[in-house]
C-alpha cells in the first residue's frame, strides 16, 4: 500500500517516541520524504538512519530547538531545499517537567509554553507557506489527556499548554478549511515513552493500572502512531478540528 507516495512530512519531536513511530508508519506506506526535528543531534541522526534503513524513506534530521523561532524558520528552509513541498506537519515536540505549582516561576512557565505551545503556532505558520498555495495539508498536533482533564498538581504548565493545543487546533481548522487543510490533534493518555518515566503510572502495579484504565494496560507508541497516520492520510479528508483521545478509556468524551 502506497497511500503516502508523493507526500513529504515534517515532524518536531520526531527523534523518538510517538512522533518518530508515526513517521515510520507513514514511511512504510510510501511516504516519499521526511524531516525529523529535535535537539539531541546524536539521537536525531540515529533516528533518521533507522527510518531510512527500515523503510527506504528519504529521511533527514535537522537539529532544532523549537523554543527558538529562528530554528523553526531554518527547519522549514531546509525542508524547502530538500523536498518539492510539504503536505504533512506533525507537531510532537514537548516537555513535561514535574514541579510543584508554587515552584514554577515566570521563566519556567514561559519555557514550557514556548516549547509545547508557541512552537506549534510558529511551525504551522511556516507550513502554511507550503499548504495554502497548494490547497492541501494535514496538520496533526500531539496534545495530551492532561489537556482535557487537567494533569497532576505537579504538571500544571504542561496541562495548560496541552489544553491550549486542543483549543488552537479548532481555531486553525476553522481558519484554513477553505484551503483544504485539515487540522486535528490527538490526546494520548499514559503511553510508555521517556516522558512518562517520572510519573506514577510508569511504576504503578498492574492491579492499579487495570483499576484505573478500562483497557487494563498502559498505551504503546504504536497505539498513537496509527491514529496520527490516519489523520495524515486522505482517509481523514472530512475530519478537521477534532481531538482524538487515545487513553485506554481513562477519559471518555
Amino acid at each position: 500500500m502506497h497511500k503516502f507516495e508523493g507526500k513529504y512530512a515534517i515532524a518536531t519531536g520526531g527523534t523518538d517516541g510517538i512522533t518518530k513511530e508515526s513517521i515510520i508508519c507513514m514511511a512504510r506506506k510510501g511516504l516519499s520524504g521526511a524531516i525529523i526535528a529535535g535537539r539531541n543531534e546524536e539521537r536525531g541522526i540515529k533516528a533518521a538512519e533507522e527510518i531510512k534503513k527500515l523503510t527506504g524513506c528519504e529521511c533527514y534530521y535537522v537539529q532544532t530547538d523549537v523554543s527558538k523561532p529562528e530554528d523553526i524558520v531554518n527547519l522549514f528552509k531546509v525542508a524547502k531545499s530538500k523536498f518539492p513541498t510539504i503536505q504533512i506537519l506533525v507537531n510532537g515536540a514537548g516537555v513535561c517537567p514535574s514541579m510543584p505549582i508554587e515552584t514554577i516561576d515566570a521563566q519556567e512557565w514561559d519555557r514550557v509554553m514556548n516549547i509545547n505551545l508557541r512552537s506549534m503556532h510558529l511551525c504551522i505558520l511556516e507550513a502554511l507557506k507550503f499548504m495554502k498555495p497548494q490547497k492541501y495539508g494535514k496538520i496533526i498536533n500531539v496534545s495530551s489527556a492532561a489537556g482535557r482533564i487537567g494533569g497532576t498538581e505537579s504538571s500544571i504548565a504542561y496541562s495548560v499548554s496541552k489544553g491550549g493545543m486542543i483549543t488552537a487546533t479548532k481555531c486553525y481548522a476553522k481558519a484554513y478549511g477553505v484551503y483544504n487543510i485539515n487540522v486535528n490533534s490527538i490526546c494520548p493518555g499514559a503511553i510508555k515513552t521517556n516522558m512518562i518515566a517520572d510519573f506514577t503510572y510508569a511504576n504503578a502495579p498492574e492491579s492499579l493500572i487495570k483499576k484505573i484504565i478500562p483497557l487494563g494496560r498502559l498505551g504503546k507508541v504504536e497505539d498513537c502512531s496509527g491514529v496520527i497516520e490516519f489523520l495524515a492520510s486522505n482517509d481523514s479528508d472530512y475530519i478537521t478540528g477534532c481531538s482524538i483521545d487515545v487513553n485506554g478509556g481513562v477519559f471518555m468524551n
